[in-house]
């Protein structure tokens, strides 16, 4: 909560201040994804819950402001800025194994969803001598992780297995962030009548995530999750952005 209130405490001073970049940002990304294999339902019974994938492919796309402090080291332009990111980070699905603490069950088909939204105090170092600049970035933050639409299906309409309707609840974990990156960036044109410059550039993006759970099932009695203990993804992000010097 602290580096939020920092975060928005920037917005009035840069504003108000020259230098100051907007930018958009967004393209592919790959999540790893692998779920808690094992979930305690009550005091008797414990399910299986093996996920078939692990590489899942999505898209992220963000907005945010920097302000940039030119030239603190010779040929270099250093900034510091805001950026709010959503990111698809696609489907879980995997096979169900009911009471697997008791044998060997007739197995159901699962899957569910997760998305996460950022909020990231981000850091700019670019090498500005050539046309095509060079850049890495680093950035902290807070992450909300939702995981949501569970849902279950027999396996095999022959099966005995009996799908629950409904499943554990989508739910929201907040997690410290943080994300890093390289890129190269190229001038496009610049507008010397309102003194507005636009770059567009290309790069790597890093995010670990944290972690995420669903909610509870409506019979369960355990605080035990279904839950991904280590969210992050990569992705080539495109951005373009606007210089108001």
């Amino acid at each position: 909560m602290k580096l939020l209130f920092f975060c928005f405490s920037l917005i009035p001073s840069t504003l108000c201040a020259n230098n100051i970049t907007l930018f958009v940002t967004g393209g592919p990304n790959n999540a790893r994804l692998s779920n808690k294999p094992l979930v305690e339902i009550n005091d008797f019974v414990t399910n299986g819950y093996q996920s078939a994938h692990k590489n899942h492919w999505g898209g992220f796309w963000g907005a945010g402001i920097a302000h940039s402090f030119a030239e603190i080291v010779p040929s270099t332009n250093i900034s510091l800025g805001l950026a709010g990111y959503s990111t698809q980070l696609g489907s879980v699905r995997g096979k169900e194994y009911p009471f697997i603490n008791d044998g060997i069950y007739d197995a159901l088909d699962y899957s569910f969803r997760v998305k996460s939204s950022q909020l990231m105090l981000e850091s700019r170092l670019s090498y500005v001598f050539y046309n095509w600049q060079p850049f890495v970035l680093v950035g902290i933050g807070k992450a909300w992780n939702r995981l949501k639409n569970y849902n279950e299906v027999t396996a095999d309409p022959s099966s005995s297995a009996t799908a629950l309707n409904p499943g554990f609840s989508s739910n929201t974990h907040r997690n410290f962030a943080y994300e890093l990156g390289v890129g190269v960036q190229h001038s496009l044109f610049e507008d010397k009548k309102h003194n507005i410059h636009y770059r567009a550039s290309v790069g790597y993006r890093y995010f670990h995530l944290g972690k995420g759970k669903l909610g509870a099932l409506p019979e369960q009695t355990s605080t035990d999750r279904l839950q991904i203990k280590n969210i992050y993804t990569q992705g080539i992000a495109f951005s373009i952005e606007a210089s108001f010097n």
